[in-house]
């Protein structure tokens, strides 16, 4: 005899493929039920949940899937949005100067809106010093154009990998500003997994299963993460051996807070680290969407990209964060022996160079 599939097995078949709760399955049960009944019609379990998988067929056949991983961190892709801001501003300053000539040239479309009021679109076309792909003229610039990235520790086969997850759209926008509440945690979500990286999808949003234990994020990068981790004393040696390869990788580097600078001005606070052995001053920039360490915090885990600036020889190097992980430890009391040999400076941020650093060797006991 046929065993009869139920409600459940449907659910755990639809959750199976996409990040959805019982409770939002069943109200969908139960908006489908009263569709039938509103036409008169009292449906059996059976025809309510083969109505439902018709609606989510098209869901169900995307080649997104559902994974876990510990979510690190997320950081815009400054370098490829400048390039859509600069097409898309240029867009709307044609179209201030001469509207008739910016839709000529295609720098523009005019539509209608549904009040029958002009809606401007700006498109993609050349614009004097910036890159734009051909089969991109002439197309309307949407929220698709922006990008952010992700970087998860991606649970798969029974294993754990660092993993690169490109955002664009709502998701970029979503994860942007919840990043504070997901970084370190556990976390399932939608997306394509490719063979370097995960692609997201209309489905990928960032659901977190877990909080983790304290010092759990250091175990999982020293074990899974190891090429991409160094201290900063280590940093100048790291650089001159991969600096070929790193340029698409995330790197974590540990060290302790000397001094924290808010930014009224810019989207990123300012840290300045130290590490023993590196005397060079290093300043991370950390997005205001998360919090920021406590001066004096030691062995901190930023995450982030690495800059090098081939002008400033006082402070060569610096860090883009996306992340910090600071362990448990004990915060002490300055002692006053030291209160004659030390002085409160100014920081001024220095400026941040165009070129990124490149990748990391296998790391140290310390770590």
């Amino acid at each position: 005899m046929e065993q009869k599939i139920g409600k459940k097995e449907i659910f755990n078949q639809i959750q199976e493929k996409l990040t959805i709760s019982d409770k939002e399955l069943n109200t969908i049960y139960n908006d489908v039920e009263q569709a039938f009944k509103d036409k008169g019609v009292t449906p059996s379990e059976e025809t309510v949940l083969t109505q439902i998988l018709i609606y989510l067929t098209p869901s169900l056949r995307s080649p997104a899937t559902k994974h876990f991983g510990i979510f690190l961190g997320v950081e815009d892709n400054f370098g490829f949005n400048q390039i859509t801001d600069k097409v898309k501003f240029d867009s709307i300053k044609q179209y201030q100067e001469d509207k008739n000539i910016a839709v000529e040239t295609k720098a523009i479309s005019i539509i209608k809106d549904e009040n029958g009021k002009d809606k401007v679109i700006p498109l993609w076309h050349y614009v004097d010093g910036v890159k734009v792909a051909d089969f991109k003229l002439g197309r309307p610039i949407t929220e698709f154009d922006y990008s952010a990235t992700s970087y998860i520790l991606l649970e798969k086969d029974g294993k754990i990998e660092l993993k690169n997850f490109q955002l664009r759209d709502s998701r970029r926008t979503e994860t942007l500003k919840n990043s504070k509440n997901l970084v370190g945690k556990r976390v399932s979500f939608m997306g394509i997994d490719k063979e370097n990286t995960i692609n997201d999808s209309k489905y990928t949003k960032f659901v977190i299963e877990q909080e983790q234990p304290k010092d759990n994020i250091v175990k999982l990068l020293v074990k899974n993460a190891k090429n991409n981790c160094l201290n900063l004393r280590d940093i100048i040696e790291f650089y001159s051996k991969n600096a070929e390869t790193i340029r698409n990788m995330p790197v974590f580097i540990k060290c302790s807070i000397a001094k924290v600078t808010i930014s009224e001005t810019r989207d990123n606070n300012s840290i300045q680290v130290v590490d023993s052995g590196y005397t060079k001053p290093f300043f991370i920039y950390l997005p205001k969407s998360l919090d920021i360490p406590k001066e004096q915090s030691n062995n901190v885990i930023f995450g982030g990209r690495i800059r090098k600036s081939e002008t400033n020889l006082e402070s060569p190097f610096s860090m883009n964060a996306f992340m910090f992980y600071v362990p448990e430890q004990i915060m002490i009391e300055k002692p006053k022996s030291l209160d004659k040999y030390t002085i409160t400076e100014e920081i001024v941020e220095p400026e941040k160079s165009l070129e990124l650093m490149k990748s990391v060797e296998e790391q140290k006991e310390d770590w």
